[in-house]
């Protein structure tokens, strides 16, 4: 395997109450010498399908080659003893291949999930009530593709859905 890339995050505090976060991540992940590779069952349980196929130079499974998110977090004092709080974040995974064996099935366009929420905390910190949601957009992507064979069908595991819920938080 060679893996190459190139990692960045980081924060922006603006003021006291607005920070921005960011994280982006440039992967080059391949097979470096993988020419006896097993192919897929999409290749191999074909009529006449090959047996070993030459993975050499493709990029590994699960690895997008682009990555990253936004962020912010604005909370601000509503009278003494509470504060608001407001956040957001946008999350990329650009496109790979989520099937181990590199099955043409795994193939995945890149998709975006964006999360959010609004609440109140006391102004010591104590508590904190939020109404926070994950992936606003029920983006449809998954997390594992397997590929198929004589006896099964292809199967994938899906991502997170949309997600909306009440969060508190106490410290003690």
């Amino acid at each position: 395997m060679r893996l190459r890339g190139l990692e960045l995050d980081g924060a922006v505090i603006a003021s006291a109450q607005l920070r921005f976060t960011f994280s982006g991540a440039y992967n080059q992940a391949t097979y470096a010498d993988f020419a006896d590779a097993p192919c897929p069952a999409d290749v191999a349980g074909a009529p006449g399908g090959q047996q070993q196929c030459n993975f050499t130079g493709k990029t590994l499974p699960f690895a997008p080659t682009l990555s990253g998110n936004v962020g912010f977090d604005y909370q601000f004092p509503v009278g003494r003893a509470f504060a608001l709080r407001v956040h957001a974040n946008l999350v990329h995974r650009g496109s790979a291949n989520y099937n181990a064996g590199l099955a043409q099935a795994g193939a995945q366009d890149g998709y975006n999930l964006v999360d959010g929420g609004i609440g109140i905390a006391s102004a010591n910190g104590k508590w904190e009530l939020d109404l926070v949601g994950k992936n606003l957009a029920d983006t449809h992507y998954v997390t594992n593709i397997g590929a198929f064979s004589t006896t099964s069908a292809v199967t994938a595991t899906p991502g997170e859905r949309r997600y909306v819920g009440i969060v508190l938080r106490t410290r003690i």
